[in-house]
This record gives structure tokens, sequence and C-alpha cells, in this order.
């Protein structure tokens, strides 16, 4: 099952390293993670927990939140597919697999 799983996973990998996301692929994954910014904007406790603990220590922190939804929603195909391209490569795999003592 492991490696299966194993196989799996740098298939996918390998996948993405040549042929990148689709539109579909990127809008689908992409959506959710806009809602959740959207509604943490809105929201007082994303603001008091996150944003509002250092803004002395760190002003930049309250622009954060505004750019985090600017910047995942510039997010396009052609950059996914660079950083597949160069960090997905099957050159680069690492594995490691650790197991409860009674399945070794």
């Amino acid at each position: 099952m492991v490696a299966t799983l194993s196989g799996v996973i740098v298939a996918l990998g390998e996948d993405l390293a040549a042929n990148g996301v689709t539109e579909d692929e990127l809008t689908r994954a992409r959506q959710p993670a806009l809602t959740s910014l959207r509604q943490a904007l809105r929201t007082n406790a994303s603001w008091l927990n996150s944003v509002l603990r250092r803004p002395q220590e760190k002003p930049g922190v309250l622009d954060h939140p505004r750019a985090r939804l600017a910047d995942t929603e510039a997010i396009t195909t052609a950059e996914l597919a660079a950083l597949a391209k160069q960090d997905l490569d099957a050159a680069r795999f690492s594995r490691v697999t650790i197991l409860p003592a009674g399945l070794r």
C-alpha cells in the first residue's frame, strides 16, 4: 500500500512537471481559497487573531490580508507550470517512509 501511494505521488509530480495544470484545475483549486480569504477579511476574529496582534512591531502586517487576496487571484497556469518544472523534477524527489513498528 505504501509503495503504491508513493508511486502515485511521484507520478502526479511528474505529470505536473511535464504538463502543468489546466485553467479548470487552477480555478477549482483557487475558488475555495479565495472564498476563505474573502470571508476572513469580513470577520473580526481573523483581524484580531492574525492582523491586529502586532501592527506596532510590523506595520506592514496590516496590508498582508488584502495583498493575499490579490496575490491568489493573480496566480497563472504559466507560473504554476514553471514552478512544477523547477521543483517537481523526478531527479529531485526524495522518498522517506515512516511506518509504525508493527508494520515493518
